[in-house]
């Protein structure tokens, strides 16, 4: 059965509105100030027939107000009217205490009764569940309003909650296809730069070998690095769950960075304690750090032999925090190592994916990342 709302603003209810993770993931979804669609209205339509009440809203709840993706019953004469103001909201206490809530007369209620909506949106009556991205971040509310006092029954309660798990579907599906088309296309990106990367391997080789022999073997190795490097990236496109159990953040770092600067060299630092990573992590940290190895390679420190590259890390409160700072002489970044693709499929694969955050600075003598997410 759906809850009472409660008596007054919860305690962590600000808190909770502007979470960083949740307006992110809301971001994410990418819903708010979107025109309706029939998915979503056909869902509102039905919540109004099977609860026999005039209104059903699909609201999406920011920090500052609330978007109506889809509404049935409702006098919308333009997009100014599908949002509110907070102050205007039901649905935002729905959001912040994750639970379906329902009031029979909000005129009687303490927490409600001087709230706009009863007053410019006849809101007498709500029931609202929240709903939910992959992640458990409560996005909004799916819910059914009437513009007189209405008693809800248990069959309301799940009636809407199954309307709101067929919403969830759709955003969860929606999710999977945008990351899998992002994924694709770094596959591709991948690919390109897999063969330019071996034409700039026999350039680069060429010079310091005489001899075919010793030149093929020097390729052969920094080809085959490449390779298993590759490979901690596959799985996460592919879906297979043929994955390594763990793997450390050592030995992500030197399969991934191998291919550009010798292991051990003093060109390269590599500094933490001894992490294990799970699957799921690993794969796409790998997609991360092969993004950034590559970015570096074409245009940061590994791009020459003066650069340097510094690669720190520690965990605190379960939480991994690591620095990637890229040393170049003064001058010498090219603007381009940090536009572009590589940067939004960074942040997918830390904020997306691994729920962390990703900063990056560019100066002159180089690229610096901060990242961090839970284990």
């Amino acid at each position: 059965m759906a809850k009472p709302f409660p008596l007054s603003v919860p305690p962590e209810h600000l808190e909770i509105l502007q979470d960083v993770l949740r307006l992110r993931a809301l971001d994410m979804a990418a819903l708010m100030d979107t025109p309706q669609e029939e998915i979503f209205d056909r869902a509102v339509r039905l919540a109004t027939t099977v609860t026999g009440v005039k209104v059903g809203l699909l609201s999406l709840v920011d920090g500052e107000r609330q978007f109506f993706k889809a509404s049935h019953g409702l006098p919308i004469a333009s997009e100014a009217d599908r949002q509110t103001p907070l102050c205007s909201s039901f649905c935002q206490y729905v959001v912040t205490t994750r639970d379906a809530l329902a009031v029979t007369d909000a005129r009687e209620h303490d927490l409600l009764k001087d709230n706009p909506a009863i007053r410019d949106l006849d809101v007498i009556a709500y029931l609202g569940v929240p709903v939910h991205d992959a992640a458990g971040h409560a996005l909004g509310s799916f819910c059914a309003i009437h513009d007189e006092p209405h008693e809800w029954t248990q069959q309301d309660v799940q009636s809407l909650t199954d309307l709101r798990n067929m919403v969830e579907t759709e955003l969860m599906l929606r999710a999977v296809l945008s990351e899998r088309q992002i994924l694709l296309d770094e596959m591709n990106h991948r690919l390109k730069n897999l063969f330019a990367l071996v034409s700039g391997f026999i350039r680069m080789n060429r010079r310091n070998y005489t001899e075919v022999g010793p030149l093929a073997d020097a390729l052969e190795d920094r080809i085959s690095a490449l390779a298993s490097a590759h490979e901690l990236i596959v799985p996460v496109v592919t879906a297979t769950r043929n994955f390594i159990p763990e793997v450390s953040l050592r030995a992500l770092f030197e399969t991934v960075l191998r291919p550009h600067v010798p292991i051990g060299s003093d060109r390269l630092v590599l500094e933490g304690p001894d992490v294990q990573l799970e699957a799921q992590r690993i794969t796409n940290l790998a997609l991360a750090v092969h993004e950034l190895a590559t970015n570096a390679a074409k245009y940061g420190a590994l791009s020459g032999l003066e650069g340097t590259l510094h690669v720190r890390w520690s965990v605190q409160d379960g939480a991994l925090s690591l620095q990637w700072h890229e040393y170049l002489p003064c001058g010498s970044l090219q603007p381009s190592a940090h536009k572009g693709f590589g940067t939004r499929l960074i942040q997918m694969c830390i904020e997306g994916q691994l729920g962390g955050q990703v900063t990056s600075v560019a100066d002159p003598s180089g690229m610096r990342y901060a990242i961090s997410f839970t284990l």
